[in-house]
């Protein structure tokens, strides 16, 4: 016995020099909670919106899109489906936006460093219920600004929050967005609008604490005969500073059509969200006019 216990010991003495410091990295390096902030969690958690035109719409939509988000560790796809009503057409839209389900990877770095229960999987995702209504109306004319008051809050239908997908807790989004409409029939482009926003997205953090950001963006759209090229700069700033102030560049195409318009788009995010989002999918208008020149962009 006398001579085996120095064996012993020595094991036990490699055993604390290589097991028990590996642990401790690993512990320290996981959050004992989880972060409600976009750089901690699935790309779908608190996505940005689309800045949306000044005036609210007269015709309603429905719009089917396939998202992939690639990038920061996260590999997430899903549908996306955004519905338009009209209350008081041209006065008051309803918008009601979903993402049904996501699928999503994660690498094992990102896991730990969200400190998320699952690196794969899927989950629902959060159906947003928005209210648009007009404040100014410049009819389209080129003078004067057009202004809406944009009011949003988001369910909890978002499940999956041990593996950071979702807050399971309630938003609320206030803002106004205006901006100017320039129609030239017969001449290339036909239309130029150029419009902005700015308010306030709340959300809980905690059981005793909310994050308040502030949003903004800016947009622009040009059309002729019925398409639409658009490009967008929007981001929001959260007031706690860890992980909530994404920054995202937006490129989009919509094409000419009276049942049926097709739409593409892409997205660039700076931080705190996936780096890469590619859309496409299909736009049906809800009456039987065109809409080229009325649609507007509220895709969340």
């Amino acid at each position: 016995m006398h001579k085996r216990f120095p064996h012993i010991v020595g094991l036990l003495l490699v055993f604390w020099g290589i097991y028990v410091p590996k642990t401790v990295q690993a512990q320290a390096s996981t959050p004992t909670t989880l972060q409600r902030s976009p750089g901690f969690m699935g790309p779908n958690a608190l996505p940005l919106s689309w800045t949306q035109e000044p005036a609210p719409p007269k015709q309603g939509r429905i719009d089917l899109l396939w998202e992939v988000h690639r990038g920061g560790g996260d590999r997430t796809h899903n549908p996306f489906v955004f519905i338009r009503v009209p209350f008081a057409p041209g006065k008051v839209v309803m918008d009601l936006t979903w993402r049904p389900v996501e699928w999503f990877v994660t690498d094992e770095q990102t896991r730990i460093r969200r400190g998320a229960r699952d690196s794969s999987g899927f989950n629902t995702s959060d159906l947003w219920v928005a209210f648009i209504g007009k404040i100014l109306d410049a009819g389209g004319r080129g003078r004067g600004c057009d202004l809406s008051l944009h009011v949003a809050t988001k369910t909890t239908a978002g499940k999956n929050f041990e593996s950071a997908r979702h807050t399971n807790a309630p938003g609320y989004l206030f803002e106004l967005q205006g901006g100017r409409v320039w129609n030239a029939p017969g001449r290339f482009p036909d239309r130029i609008v150029v419009f902005a926003r700015g308010g306030l997205l709340v959300w809980q953090e905690s059981l005793y604490a909310q994050n308040d950001a502030f949003v903004w963006g800016v947009r622009s759209h040009v059309g002729y005969k019925g398409w639409q090229w658009g490009g967008e700069l929007t981001g929001y700033q959260g007031w706690i500073g860890r992980g909530d102030s994404p920054v995202v560049a937006r490129i989009d195409l919509r094409t000419k059509g009276e049942r049926i318009q097709g739409m593409v788009g892409y997205q660039y995010a700076f931080n705190d969200l996936s780096t890469h989002l590619f859309r496409a999918g299909l736009s049906m208008p809800l009456s039987s006019e065109a809409m080229p020149n009325t649609t507007a962009k509220n895709e969340r």
